[in-house]
Parts: C-alpha cells; structure tokens; sequence
C-alpha cells in the first residue's frame, strides 16, 4: 500500500509488528508503546467501540486538537459527525473493528472557524485487553497545507468529504461496505 503521509506509512509498520507478536492478530491497547512511536503521538486518534452504538474518543493527539480547535477526548465521536454521516460513519468503524481490517481515507474537512484541510488517516484494530471488546487507533495527518475562508460565516459549517477510501486486509479480507 502507498501511503501519502509519512507518518501513516511509519504507524501501518508499527502495527504490523505487532500483529505478528499476536496469535489472532489484532493487538491489544496495552502492547502499544509509546516510546516506540514518539513521533506519532500528535496525530493520534483512538476510538473505544466497547459500548454499542457509540465510539468513545479514549486518545486526541495534539496535532489532531490544534488542527479542529477543540480536545475530543472523552466525547462519543459520532457527536461530532454530520447527523446524516452518523451511521454510515459508525458503521464503517464497527465493521473494520469487528471484521477485522485496517483503513485507509483521504478526508478534506471545512472547520467552522473557516480552516480547510485535507489529510490522510489510517487505522488498525485493537482490543481491550481485559474483555477483547473492539477498539480502532488511527493516525491523522494533513496532507496539504491548510487553506482559509476570509469569511468563515459565508460558507457551509462542518463540511466533511471522504475524497479516498481503501481497505487493508489484515489477514481476515475486507469488508464490502459502500458509504
């Protein structure tokens, strides 16, 4: 797979290495270490899909909270989809956690604050160690400089456009799921 970031191309690495330390292959939250991936921390995204229905944002980088003005943490992730993204985008998480596979986007997002930026995110399964339950850990990381509206208030709030989207088949093949 080519990457455009750097950062997703040095984090699909790290979680390959540590899928082969697993008999299942998918990793648990407690085999990430930190140390080993200290440049990747900024950008950072972890979902906790234990509790039905809801993706808790357990882990915001910095890079990631500069970048859309508030820290997420703690809050269910699908708050802060477009209401009429909500399922399509809480499905595509849970499929990709319980299939299991990796993904692969190319976002352009318009902040209210009047920011555009376009990144590259790639996330991998993870589980809970204690119950197995299913989580997601992704790097988000622009890709092209980020451009300003001069009035923020003329254009559309919050608007969300998936340009790329790619399955990684971690060695249980990849969903069929269409947005």
């Amino acid at each position: 797979m080519e990457f455009r970031s750097e950062r997703c191309r040095a984090f699909s690495e790290y979680w390959w290495s540590l899928n082969r330390e697993v008999p299942d292959g998918i990793p648990t939250r407690s085999m990430i270490d930190p140390s080993r991936i200290k440049p990747l921390l900024p950008y950072l995204l972890l979902h906790d899909l234990a509790e039905p229905g809801r993706s808790m944002i357990r882990l915001v980088g910095t890079a990631i909270t500069q970048r859309i003005g508030f820290d997420p943490t703690g809050r269910d992730y699908l708050e802060l989809v477009n209401e009429s993204r909500r399922q399509s985008a809480y499905r595509q998480l849970i499929t990709i956690a319980e299939h299991p596979c990796g993904m692969r986007n190319i976002n352009q997002v318009r902040y209210k604050s009047g920011k555009h930026t376009t990144s590259e995110a790639v996330g991998f399964p993870l589980r809970h160690a204690r119950d197995g339950t299913p989580m997601l850990l992704f790097v988000d990381d622009p890709i092209e400089p980020p451009e300003y509206d001069l009035d923020p208030r003329a254009q559309e709030v919050d608007v969300f456009k998936l340009a790329e989207r790619e399955y990684i088949d971690v060695g249980f093949g990849v969903p069929n799921l269409v947005d």
